[in-house]
């Protein structure tokens, strides 16, 4: 598990099931960016959108 998504799991009191499957869904929807750590490509890094900028990007 990444650290972000144990600071998740840990911050919702989860045992990171739940946290996959939010992640998922918000990605999946187009409200997080997800990009890849420079220094080593097995750590993601995710970006909630703000709710302008996902909304404007469902209506395209």
């Amino acid at each position: 598990m990444c650290k972000a998504h144990e600071q998740a799991s840990k911050t919702l009191n989860d045992d990171g099931k739940l946290v996959s499957v939010f992640l998922s869904d918000l990605k999946k929807h187009g409200w997080l960016e997800v990009s890849l750590d420079n220094n080593d490509s097995r750590i993601r890094k995710y970006k909630l959108k703000s709710p302008e900028e996902a909304i404007k990007e469902m209506k395209r």
